[in-house]
């Protein structure tokens, strides 16, 4: 007898990632709180099937990174290291932080992933995390304002 296939609620993985993305935020925080955070992220990676990790960049951690170039001689100041690299996610010294924080979501989206292929799954994924990064901004998860 044939099995009825499941089909992926974008309503769900968007409670998913809300639920996870949460999660990432108050373990980075907890772990960094001297941080001041910019941005909050997804981000793509690659090699096997679609998935995102949240990842989260802040201004020392720029400043850190930013020293780094500087010192391999790729820039020739901290503030035009830290211009060019404000939004290179893959080189925050904090990368690793959270690569396995989003396990609601990839436990949702998994077996649906391979059927999905690689655009159709990163648009399945961008959308719906977008739209939790949305509700918690709404929320004010990170702050108000100018935070």
């Amino acid at each position: 007898m044939p099995t009825k296939r499941s089909t992926l609620s974008p309503a769900k993985l968007r409670d998913a990632f809300v639920t996870d993305l949460a999660a990432a935020w108050a373990h980075f925080t907890k772990k960094h709180p001297n941080h001041t955070p910019y941005a909050f992220v997804l981000y793509g990676t690659e090699g096997g099937c679609p998935s995102l990790v949240p990842q989260v960049l802040t201004e020392e951690g720029l400043t850190q990174v930013a020293q780094r170039y500087v010192d391999m001689g790729h820039h020739d100041t901290i503030e035009e290291a830290r211009a060019s690299l404000r939004y290179s996610v893959a080189d925050s010294p904090f990368f690793s932080d959270l690569l396995d924080d989003l396990p609601t979501v990839n436990a949702l989206f998994g077996p649906h992933a391979e059927a999905l292929g690689d655009d159709d799954g990163y648009k399945v994924l961008a959308k719906t995390g977008m739209d939790a990064l949305a509700k918690l901004d709404g929320n004010k998860l990170f702050g108000d304002g100018a935070q």
